[in-house]
């Protein structure tokens, strides 16, 4: 396509150097920061060869970094995880060198601190999603740092927004791919009790979504810590609730119905 087309033109006459260039030279330009990591985003889509240039001319440690110095702004939160999103969709070795330079942890905290906020909420799923797929270390950490109650909380408190419904499915999906131990769920079976959130869900109405926030006394127990990102897990926390409830809001929406279909395989 023209789209695809005019983004290998930028990286082959070194725009993917110039734009990381540019935002380690301005780190306190919140708008060079926001469009850096929006245009780094738009460049890794779908496209492998643009990922790993972006990779070797250090765009992990520059986009992490954009987000941890900019805690204090949503837009650099969102348009970061964009970034990520679709740099560590590309490859296992890209997934891990974002877990090394921390965009798990400041991935996580910009949901939390900017709940309302459907950009960071929307593209968080997705970063979060990408980093969890095939991918044991990343799956450990996005459990014990409440990822699992994170991304629910999200889908609840957007349940007309379809793209933080499409990439919360996903996210679960892949969060799913797991057992308690760690091991590749792909072939195992469902756990006691599916057919029953299955039925339960039958008469759910898209019409009567409630948000519902719930106060915890503990910490701990608010923030979803020390979580296991598994199957059991996310079905015991409302999970697959969830995700039926996505489906039957956009019966319509193509990548809706296929990332629900993938997070009900487990």
């Amino acid at each position: 396509s023209n789209q695809m087309d005019n983004r290998q033109s930028i990286t082959k006459f070194g725009g993917v150097e110039l734009i990381l260039q540019v935002m380690s030279f301005c780190k306190d330009e919140i708008e060079v920061q926001r469009w850096g990591c929006y245009a780094i985003g738009h460049l890794a889509k779908d496209d492998t060869s643009i990922c790993k240039s972006i990779c070797e001319a250090k765009g992990v440690e520059t986009i992490v970094e954009a987000m941890k110095t900019a805690r204090n702004e949503p837009q650099i939160q969102g348009w970061g995880s964009f970034a990520i999103g679709n740099l560590t969709s590309c490859s296992f070795e890209i997934r891990e060198a974002f877990r090394e330079a921390g965009a798990i942890e400041i991935v996580l905290e910009g949901m939390k601190t900017y709940p309302n906020d459907s950009i960071v909420q929307g593209f968080g799923c997705l970063s979060i999603g990408s980093l969890a797929e095939e991918n044991k270390k990343n799956w450990k950490i996005i459990g014990s740092k409440g990822g699992v109650t994170i991304i629910l909380q999200a889908m609840k408190s957007f349940p007309r927004n379809a793209l933080i419904q499409e990439k919360g499915c996903y996210a679960l999906g892949n969060l799913a791919g797991f057992d308690a131990n760690g091991s590749n769920n792909a072939s195992s079976e469902k756990p006691d009790g599916f057919e029953i959130v299955l039925r339960q869900t039958n008469s759910y109405s898209c019409e009567k979504a409630v948000v519902q926030e719930e106060k915890k006394d503990d910490d701990e127990e608010k923030d979803g810590g020390n979580q296991v990102a598994d199957i059991a897990s996310i079905c015991e926390a409302g999970g697959m609730q969830q995700v039926l409830r996505a489906m039957r809001c956009y019966p319509s929406e193509v990548q809706i119905q296929k990332r629900g279909c993938i997070a009900l395989c487990w």
